[in-house]
């Protein structure tokens, strides 16, 4: 019998073959389309794992350069929570919280993520609640060029969580240097320096990411406007790093701005 004319079976078979014929993108578009029709009324726990298991899809394409799965997650993650699936005993997970406000972001929906972070901030775990949420404001502000809001939320916060930290002190980086605070901007990227060498739990990786946004911010505030040959030596060892260096699309910006 035609699987399709069996929408219980039909869901397990195609995320089975987005799992085992990854190539075939086929498959995750009948699983996307059996979700959006179904999805709903499925048990939430395999619900869950469903679009769990689609989002990963997608993940994977994004990694191998394909950026039109950017709109398809997004599409997906939204689908799902306007479904209530991600909604777990009147919680979502922190990670999914942070992922959506990071896909909305790359996809320029800043008004859909500044609305989800409010709408959603009571559904996240009391003990990370205003961390969670005054962080991805801030990614949000970081977006918008609203440099005086991020700093006034940034400024004086120091996250337990190690990646919060992180992405938050980079993000205070291209804040002091697009409000021109060069004075403000030196000795906090030497003290975030320290902080990168001094904790032993950031992966060696991670760690280099960072400290080559130190490094290309700090040869940026020496560079003046106009130096043709200067800035396109620092073009070159940017996009030759690019894969290993934190914000490296902002930096190549900021060159942009100053030739």
């Amino acid at each position: 019998f035609p699987i399709d004319e069996v929408p219980e079976l039909a869901i397990y078979y195609y995320s089975f073959l987005t799992l085992y014929e990854a190539e075939k993108d086929d498959h995750y578009f009948k699983l996307r389309g059996l979700l959006d029709r179904f999805g709903i009324l499925m048990p939430q726990k395999e619900a869950i794992e469903l679009y769990d298991s689609a989002l990963h899809y997608c993940i994977g394409k994004l990694n191998k350069g394909n950026k039109i799965f950017l709109q398809e997650y997004f599409d997906l993650f939204e689908d799902g929570l306007n479904k209530r699936i991600f909604i777990v005993n009147e919680e979502l997970a922190t990670w999914r919280f942070n992922n959506a406000v990071g896909v909305a972001l790359q996809l320029g929906k800043l008004e859909w993520a500044e609305i989800f972070i409010e709408s959603y901030k009571k559904y996240l775990s009391a003990d990370t609640q205003q961390n969670t949420y005054t962080f991805n404001l801030a990614r949000v502000y970081r977006y918008q060029n609203n440099f005086d809001k991020v700093l006034s939320l940034l400024r004086d916060v120091e996250y337990e969580d190690i990646g919060y930290n992180l992405i938050s002190k980079a993000i205070l980086i291209i804040t002091y240097y697009e409000l021109d605070e060069l004075d403000a901007l030196d000795p906090f990227m030497e003290s975030f320096r320290v902080f990168l060498n001094r904790h032993k739990n950031i992966t060696n990786q991670r760690r280099r990411g960072y400290l080559n946004l130190i490094k290309y911010v700090k040869r940026l505030t020496r560079v003046t406007s106009g130096d043709k040959t200067s800035l396109e030596k620092l073009r070159q060892d940017i996009l030759r790093d690019r894969q290993i260096t934190v914000n490296h699309e902002w930096l190549l910006e900021k060159i942009a701005e100053l030739e």
